[in-house]
Order: structure tokens, then C-alpha cells, then sequence
């Protein structure tokens, strides 16, 4: 089984945590690029899971030209041979696009993992089998996207949420219905129907994820067609497309769902569970001072 192209997505702004995520001296830190005490930033630690998968050379890293003070430190050592930084943030949906029109050039039957990069894990060791098996699962079902589910907890909520059927095929089930942050009624629904956290994590051959993004969203596509150079460079009035409510929850069919036993995942996307990860684990930021200017990779 060939090895897979995992994306690691870490272009955000993290907006909605900023005032945890700042410095002493004021300077607001993007979430994934804050250091705790051992040393390794969020960003990092996916670069170290996404290693453990696959080869180094088929880790894809995708960041923000603004941030490169930030990330040229996190990727020290490495040196990848697809690396994409943008200087215009469009949403999770280009980003993705962009890493997997990418991929296809070099390896057109590519199998493909996305990886976020906000969040923690406690037992590294299950999380990393279950991210294999999930890969497995996506050779086997070519046609298919497969998605990672986490079992909810007690303070589960303000997540994306994914419904699968009963029946079992391979250890993974049908997608029913993908829900983006529902309100806290349909989430109690969605529980009581057996929902899934979605992770956000997803495997699939490259092929079968651009033959989605052609079909729910072609002015993307076509906006990108012969001018990925001139979108990663220039600022532009395209609108922001996002890879989950833009074209996950309009695709159920073509889903199917892994569920991860209990390994302590936790998203750090909001000031509640960042907060919460924090205290519980008895942690804290480490700041200090960012990675002179360097040229892009």
C-alpha cells in the first residue's frame, strides 16, 4: 500500500482564541504557533503525527506568508517537496484545493490525508492507529471520502457534527447527514442519534476530492485554472469558501465514517476548550522570541 500525501493545514488566524494567544508585550500569536512548556507549538506536534504516517517528502505543509516568522522555527530540520504559502487567506476549501491540485501534479493516483493543526491528543499512540486505519479504509473505498469521528464528550459542542447509519462495513458506517455547528437543540438530536464529532481529519484519493470540489464548487476550480501562482500571490475579491459547510455537508453520499476510541482529543478552536485543555492538563504557553525573516521554502 503506497505511503499518503498528508496536508497539514495551519493558515489560520485563530481570531476567536487571540486574547489567550497573546504575548506579554501585546503581540497576538496565531493558536497553532504557541509553544507550551515542552517546547512544541500545536503546528508542530501535527507536523510529528503526520511523520509518523508517512514519508517526510510527502508532508505538505499549508501556512500564511504572514506568519513565516512563526512557522520557519516549527519547521526547522524539514524539507518538503510540496510546501504552500499563501499570502491571501480564502478559507479552508482553497487552501485544500490549492495543496491537492498540487499533489495530483506530481502523484495523479495519490491518496491524501488532511490534518488540521489546532489540536491535542493524549494517547498519541491509539490516535496514530486509528489516523492508519482511517488511511486503509480510504485505499479500500477509492470512490469515497472517509472522515475521523470522535465519541462526544460532556462539553462537546460549537463542533462540526457527523451522523452515520447502523449498519458497519470495515469498521466504518455511512454517512447520514454532516452538520456544521448546529444549535444546541439539533445537537442534543444529534447525540441521541449517535453523532460523531467530526476531527476534521479525512482520507481519500486525490482524484475523488477534486471530482468534489468540480462539483460543488466550480467557480473555484475554474477561478484557479493556469493561475495558482498569480492566487498565491495576489490579494483578490474571490469570496471565502469553506472545505466543511461548502461542500462536506453537500456530499454525505459519497462519506463514510470512521469512529476513534477514546484517546483524548480535543479542538482548541475556541476560548472554552482552550481554557478547559489548558487547566485540565496544567499547562501554559511559553513565549518567546519568533524566528528571524528567512526566505520562503
Amino acid at each position: 500500500m503506497a505511503q499518503p500525501w498528508i496536508v497539514v493545514l495551519a493558515g489560520g488566524e485563530g481570531s476567536r482564541v487571540r486574547a489567550i494567544t497573546r504575548s506579554p508585550d501585546g503581540e497576538s500569536v496565531p493558536k497553532q504557533f504557541c509553544r507550551l512548556r515542552n517546547g512544541e507549538s500545536l503546528f508542530r506536534a501535527a507536523l510529528a503525527r503526520a511523520r509518523r504516517l508517512t514519508a517526510e517528502a510527502r508532508v505538505v505543509p499549508v501556512v500564511r506568508a504572514q506568519h513565516r516568522r512563526w512557522w520557519t522555527r516549527d519547521l526547522r530540520g524539514m524539507e518538503p517537496v510540496l510546501f504552500l504559502s499563501q499570502h491571501v487567506s480564502r478559507g479552508t476549501a482553497h487552501a485544500v484545493f490549492l495543496a491537492l491540485v498540487a499533489i495530483a501534479r506530481r502523484d495523479p493516483d495519490a491518496s491524501v490525508l488532511l490534518v488540521p493543526s489546532d489540536s491535542m491528543i493524549d494517547d498519541e499512540d491509539r490516535f496514530h492507529d486509528a489516523v492508519a486505519q482511517l488511511h486503509r479504509e480510504a485505499e479500500a473505498w477509492e470512490d469515497r471520502v472517509l472522515l475521523l469521528g470522535v465519541r462526544p464528550g460532556a462539553h462537546d459542542r460549537d463542533y462540526g457534527w457527523i451522523v452515520p447509519d447502523g449498519e458497519w462495513q470495515r469498521g466504518t458506517r455511512r454517512v447520514i447527514s454532516f452538520v456544521e455547528k448546529p444549535a444546541p437543540e439539533e445537537t442534543k438530536e444529534i447525540r441521541l442519534r449517535g453523532g460523531l464529532v467530526n476531527t476534521f481529519i479525512t482520507a481519500t484519493k486525490v482524484r475523488t476530492m477534486l471530482e468534489l470540489f468540480r462539483l460543488c464548487l466550480p467557480d473555484l476550480v475554474a477561478s484557479h485554472q493556469g493561475e495558482m501562482e498569480r492566487f498565491l500571490a495576489a490579494p483578490s475579491e474571490r469570496p471565502t469558501w469553506d472545505l466543511s459547510r461548502d461542500l462536506l455537508a453537500h456530499t454525505t453520499s459519497w462519506q463514510r465514517v470512521l469512529a476513534v476510541a477514546s484517546c483524548g482529543w480535543c479542538d482548541l478552536g475556541t476560548p472554552e476548550r482552550l481554557r478547559r485543555w489548558l487547566a485540565e492538563h496544567r499547562e501554559s504557553f511559553v513565549w518567546g522570541p519568533a524566528e528571524p525573516e528567512v526566505a520562503t521554502p
